[in-house]
Parts: C-alpha cells; sequence; structure tokens
C-alpha cells in the first residue's frame, strides 16, 4: 500500500500488486468519501476505484480488491493453482470473509512478518521508493503545465498514472523479490544491520553493570562524572526517560507496549511533531 496524503480528508491509498515474473496488477486507488461529482479515475480508467470515509484500506476494501483485481487478474493469465498470495500483517488484511475468498479461489494467503516490510516486503524494498521518486517528478511537470495549480483528488489519477508506468518495471519486480529473499529462495540475503536497534536505543557499553560495584571512591566519582557527561551530551536520553504522566495523553499508539523500543521512538516523535505545531 502506498499512502498520499497527510490528514483523513486528503488521504488517497494506493493498493498495488506484482509478481515475482514482473506481472503488475492494475492499482485500486482508494479515495476518501463514498460520492463524488466528478470521476476519480478520470486520467487512469485502467485502474480500480476503492471508496472509504477516511481512504484508508479496511478488511471490506481489501475483500474487493481480491474479488476484483487480483482474482480476474490471476485468471487471465491462465496461472496454475494454487497461488501464494503475500501481504503484510496488517490487520485490514486478516479477516474471515477475504479467508474464504481465498479459499475458494485457490489462494494460499500467507501475511509477513509484521514491522518488517522494510527487510521482506518486496513492494517496500523496490517498488514504492521507485513511485515516490516518479511521483514527486510527475507533479513537477504537471504544475509546470498548469501553472499555478495543485494536484488535488480531481486530478490525482491522472497524474499518478505517469509515476506508476514509470516505476512498474521488470527490474523493479524482479529486484524486489530477489532482496526480500523470496524468490528465488535465500534466507542468507537478508542483513542483520536492517533488524537491528537503533544506536539511541543501545544501551552504553561503558556503563557498570548492576551487579558490579565500583573498585574505590575514585571510580565511583570517574563513573558519575562520565554517566553526567553522556546525559548532558545526550538530549534523548533525558526525553527517552521522561515520566509517562509528561507525555502526549492525546495521542494513541496502537501497537502492543511491550515493544519498548518502538514505543519510545514513537512517543520523541510525537512529542517534537507537537512543538513545532506550537
Amino acid at each position: 500500500m502506498y499512502h498520499y496524503g497527510n490528514s483523513d480528508e486528503s488521504q488517497i491509498t494506493v493498493m498495488g500488486a506484482c509478481s515475482a515474473a514482473a506481472h503488475f496488477l492494475p492499482p485500486m486507488l482508494r479515495f476518501p468519501g463514498t460520492r463524488f461529482s466528478y470521476n476519480p479515475l478520470e486520467g487512469f480508467e485502467e485502474a480500480a476505484l476503492g471508496r472509504s470515509e477516511t481512504g484508508w484500506i479496511d478488511s471490506e476494501v481489501f475483500n474487493q480488491w481480491l474479488e476484483n483485481v487480483f482474482i480476474p487478474g490471476v485468471g487471465a493469465r491462465n496461472v496454475k493453482k494454487p497461488v501464494l498470495l503475500l501481504i503484510d500483517g496488517h490487520s485490514s488484511h486478516v479477516n474471515l470473509k477475504s479467508s474464504d475468498t481465498c479459499v475458494q479461489h485457490g489462494i494460499e494467503l500467507y501475511c509477513l512478518l509484521e514491522h518488517a516490510s522494510h527487510v521482506i516486503q518486496p513492494l517496500d524494498l523496490r517498488l514504492f521508493g521507485s513511485l515516490k521518486k516518479h511521483w514527486r517528478q510527475a507533479v513537477r511537470d504537471w504544475q509546470a503545465e498548469n501553472i499555478g495549480e495543485y494536484v488535488t483528488k480531481v486530478t490525482f489519477a491522472r497524474v499518478f498514472k505517469k509515476a506508476w508506468e514509470a516505476s512498474t518495471t521488470a527490474e523493479v519486480a524482479i529486484k524486489g523479490f530477489e532482496e526480500a529473499g523470496l524468490f528465488p529462495l535465500n534466507p542468507s540475503v537478508t542483513s542483520s544491520f536492517k533488524i537491528e536497534p537503533s544506536k539511541i536505543f543501545r544501551q552504553q557499553e561503558t556503563e557498570t553493570p548492576e551487579n558490579q560495584e565500583p573498585n574505590g571512591p575514585e571510580e565511583s566519582k570517574t563513573k558519575a562524572a562520565e554517566t553526567s557527561q553522556q546525559k548532558t551530551q545526550n538530549p534523548d536520553n533525558r526525553e527517552l526517560n521522561r515520566p509517562e504522566k509528561n507525555r502526549n495523553s492525546s495521542c494513541r499508539y496502537n501497537t502492543p507496549i511491550t515493544e519498548h523500543c518502538i514505543y519510545k521512538y514513537w512517543t520523541r516523535r510525537t512529542e517534537r511533531r507537537n512543538e513545532h505545531r506550537e
């Protein structure tokens, strides 16, 4: 999924899929709203249309994508069943109706590991990066031809078509599956660097273990001075250790609280964003 827009009122979600053989299915463009006074697909009639109040993908739209895009696309190419469909672990993809639809049409639905799309999601590894680059260029070209105007929901499809066609190349699809280690299957291709925690969350190697005491008063003073200096030089230490009551309680965090690193990072980003707004 690729998102365009920074609010629920302007959020447009693009749902795309491709095979390891570089066959791209027409994208589904999901617009916010259920009724339109214009044609949302004008200029890109080959795409599929999705509707929602916010523009986000939910289980109903995912099932519509299965029935109207994926299943017809696979059938048109006479692909031998069963077909393996790899999706991310988003909750909108996991529901009984979608599962039943896949069983009826010989589709093996497999959810990739959550929070690992940057490691094993072929489209995240290749397509979406290329799509962002070509989207920016398509917007610049459109604005150069339409001086003083901006890309809106009315003109989104025609501008996006140019970026989509420039991004969906055979090299992008093949390299995406290769770098994810999915096809050809190669578990060793994944670099451990991508799954290491950020440096700001790593425990300082110079810290004294809890069960080890300083050898003397001089060492104790030295350790205290080093700890004080580290906290002064790294403001992130103070920010990560702020009490819960000082955090912005109006923001929602939907991931289990046991994932401390992700939670701390999310909290810090939320606070900084609120400070910039003020």
